[in-house]
């Protein structure tokens, strides 16, 4: 998950249904989304996300990531990259 969204974010619900669909001109879309889906909250009331979302996916809180360094920031820090 990209360190942006950690460092701001409240919560991820990672959803089990992974064929998400959306609405196109107001209907059905056809099959859905063909990889796993997450969404992501940045608002303040993470009970409600989670009972919520709780019914659809694994929710995890992410305010304990704000302000640490994680990802590539800590990686730069020790001279390391993911990729070379």
């Amino acid at each position: 998950m990209a360190p942006q969204v950690c460092d701001s974010s409240s919560a991820v619900a990672f959803l089990y249904d992974t064929r998400l669909k959306f609405l196109e001109n107001g209907e059905g879309g056809g099959k859905g989304a063909p990889m796993s889906c997450a969404m992501v909250y940045w608002g303040t009331d993470y009970e409600k996300f989670s009972a919520i979302f709780s019914e659809f996916g694994a929710v995890v809180p992410l305010k304990h990531l704000h302000d640490r360094d994680i990802g590539p920031k800590k990686a730069a820090k020790r001279g390391r990259t993911l990729f070379k």
